[in-house]
């Protein structure tokens, strides 16, 4: 066996990542909920899905690509919604995302710097709290997680934060665990904001 490191990487994604209270409550359903994953990966949103490296071109080539087409996008602020699940491919427990339409702009913005396929199943932003290894488990962990925000404070906050950024991520192979590799700025203002 030798003792040369591995050329071998893992998965990349471009993920916006959670922030502030919305991130604290994310990751305590995700603890509960996604004890595996809860140690692998932040919270986040996926904008483009995990792929191969080497899929898209190299590291550096896809942080260029991205904080290019990131600088042109808005900043916006996202709140997370009520749960929900997939059962395909996965079977996969989320919260929503209350008004995803920035989120969709920015994948369609990512997907075409990146020259990225358009993903094979709608795209449907969301920040996953949870996997089930049954359509039963789900359906309890679903009836769990709606019990549980149910039970949140009315005067709580909303599960929101603001959205600055886009983030590479890749996964290191040996353990699983995603860390960030580059991170784009979102930089266009909104319409109407004044130009400095």
């Amino acid at each position: 066996m030798s003792d040369a490191p591995s050329n071998k990487r893992g998965r990349r994604a471009v993920v916006i990542l959670a922030s502030g209270e919305a991130a604290k409550a994310a990751d305590r359903l995700r603890s509960r909920f996604d004890p595996e994953w809860f140690e692998r990966v932040p919270p986040h949103v996926s904008v483009i899905e995990p792929f191969a490296p080497g899929e898209i071109g190299p590291d550096e080539e896809i942080a260029r690509r991205m904080i290019e087409a990131a600088s042109a996008a808005a900043p916006f602020d996202l709140e997370l919604g009520g749960p929900d699940a997939f059962i395909a491919p996965a079977l996969i427990l989320y919260l929503s995302v209350i008004d995803d339409r920035p989120v969709r702009d920015l994948q369609a913005r990512m997907q075409r710097a990146l020259g990225v396929a358009a993903p094979k199943q709608r795209f449907v932003p969301h920040l996953t709290v949870g996997r089930a290894h049954s359509q039963e488990g789900l359906s309890i962990a679903l009836s769990a997680l709606k019990a549980e925000l149910a039970s949140r404070p009315e005067c709580a906050p909303p599960l929101a934060f603001p959205v600055r950024a886009v983030h590479l991520i890749g996964e290191d192979p040996e353990t699983g665990v995603y860390s960030r590799l580059a991170s784009g700025p979102l930089g266009r203002p909104a319409r109407g904001a004044a130009a400095n």
